[in-house]
Protein backbone atom coordinates (compact mmCIF):
# COMPACT_ATOMS: atom_id res chain seq x y z
CA UNK A 1 0.00 0.00 0.00
CA UNK A 2 2.96 2.58 0.17
CA UNK A 3 3.03 5.49 2.45
CA UNK A 4 0.06 7.17 1.48
CA UNK A 5 -1.97 6.13 5.07
CA UNK A 6 -5.14 7.53 2.80
CA UNK A 7 -4.63 4.57 0.30
CA UNK A 8 -6.73 1.93 1.38
CA UNK A 9 -9.55 4.22 2.31
CA UNK A 10 -9.85 5.34 -1.41
CA UNK A 11 -9.18 2.05 -3.11
CA UNK A 12 -12.39 0.99 -0.69
CA UNK A 13 -14.02 4.09 -1.63
CA UNK A 14 -13.43 3.42 -5.52
CA UNK A 15 -14.64 0.22 -5.16
CA UNK A 16 -17.67 0.63 -3.47
CA UNK A 17 -18.66 3.33 -6.20
CA UNK A 18 -17.99 1.08 -8.94
CA UNK A 19 -20.40 -1.36 -6.94
CA UNK A 20 -22.67 1.30 -6.84
CA UNK A 21 -22.86 1.86 -10.28
CA UNK A 22 -23.49 -1.77 -10.65
CA UNK A 23 -20.10 -3.66 -10.90
CA UNK A 24 -20.46 -7.06 -10.16
CA UNK A 25 -18.98 -8.50 -7.34
CA UNK A 26 -15.74 -10.53 -7.51
CA UNK A 27 -16.73 -12.33 -4.23
CA UNK A 28 -19.29 -14.87 -3.02
CA UNK A 29 -21.17 -12.26 -1.18
CA UNK A 30 -24.80 -10.46 -2.13
CA UNK A 31 -24.81 -7.06 -2.27
CA UNK A 32 -28.31 -7.29 -1.17
CA UNK A 33 -27.59 -9.11 2.35
CA UNK A 34 -24.05 -7.40 3.28
CA UNK A 35 -22.88 -3.52 2.80
CA UNK A 36 -20.75 -2.29 -0.55
CA UNK A 37 -17.97 -1.18 1.98
CA UNK A 38 -17.71 -5.14 3.26
CA UNK A 39 -17.84 -6.49 0.29
CA UNK A 40 -15.10 -3.98 -0.79
CA UNK A 41 -12.86 -4.80 1.98
CA UNK A 42 -13.49 -8.46 1.12
CA UNK A 43 -12.30 -7.85 -2.53
CA UNK A 44 -8.90 -6.19 -1.45
CA UNK A 45 -8.03 -8.74 1.51
CA UNK A 46 -8.55 -11.28 -0.86
CA UNK A 47 -6.43 -9.84 -3.68
CA UNK A 48 -9.17 -9.48 -6.36
CA UNK A 49 -8.71 -5.89 -6.05
CA UNK A 50 -5.46 -3.43 -6.13
CA UNK A 51 -5.06 0.56 -7.12
CA UNK A 52 -4.06 -1.13 -10.46
CA UNK A 53 -7.32 -2.62 -11.03
CA UNK A 54 -9.17 0.20 -10.23
CA UNK A 55 -7.34 2.74 -12.54
CA UNK A 56 -8.08 0.16 -15.47
CA UNK A 57 -12.00 0.52 -14.24
CA UNK A 58 -12.18 4.36 -13.96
Amino acid sequence: MGNDRYMLDNLVFARVKQLNAGAKTLVNMDPKRHKLVDIAIREIAEGKIDIDRIDERN
